[in-house]
């Protein structure tokens, strides 16, 4: 069964969130897409994913009480 995509993601960047149908701004990072409010905050992204992917993990890490 394929995933049903959420109607909001988070864009990595700036923690605004995105509608995947909606949005022009989007790119492919191991294995995964990910969407962005524009292009600043797209090319943001590309140019130190690491920067943003671990910001990423921690703010979805659940781990909130």
């Amino acid at each position: 069964m394929k995933k049903e995509m959420k109607k909001g993601e988070k864009d990595p960047v700036c923690g605004m969130s995105v509608d995947p149908r909606k949005t022009r701004h989007s790119l492919e990072h191991d294995g995964r897409r990910r969407y962005f409010c524009g292009a600043d905050c797209m090319e943001k992204f590309r140019s130190d994913p690491a920067k943003y992917s671990g910001m990423e993990a921690r703010a979805g890490s659940g781990g909130e009480e």
